[in-house]
């Protein structure tokens, strides 16, 4: 029998554990620090995202740091649009795995169809509700 690896709840073990598995970009470590910390903390995550949401809006088209052609700032641009892509990544993935069971984790290619099909739907949808304006 193989062995499995859990997180630690040593705080130095899971820190080190938590880094080494995300993503390269500020907001790819974000949206895993989510997914790996939503069950226990979801309440304070959600406050967060209400903060980020909240200083975004009053530092729309504002000074106080740079603004991208929308008026939001580009790391909340990022942070917006890594969360789009992620739920559309989820919703595909639920859907072919409801379809066709445990034997996609087996075949190498449906992660590049998920991202074939996020991709482009993540763009189509905040470039039509107005999102991204470039």
């Amino acid at each position: 029998m193989g062995t499995s690896t859990i997180f630690s709840i040593l705080p130095n073990d899971f820190l080190i554990q938590l880094v080494a598995m995300t993503g390269k970009s500020v907001a790819g470590m974000f949206w895993q620090a989510v997914t790996v910390l939503w069950s226990g903390y979801w309440p304070y995550i959600l406050l967060i995202i209400v903060l980020i949401v909240v200083y975004e809006l009053l530092t729309w088209n504002g000074g106080w740091h740079y603004n991208s052609r929308n008026g939001f700032s580009p790391g909340f641009n990022r942070l917006v649009g890594s969360g789009v892509f992620a739920l559309y990544s989820a919703i595909f993935f639920a859907f072919i795995h409801f379809v066709f069971g445990d034997s996609i984790y087996l075949e190498q290619y449906w992660p590049y169809l998920v991202h074939a099909l996020a991709f482009p739907l993540t763009w189509l949808t905040l470039r039509k509700i107005g999102f991204w304006v470039y």
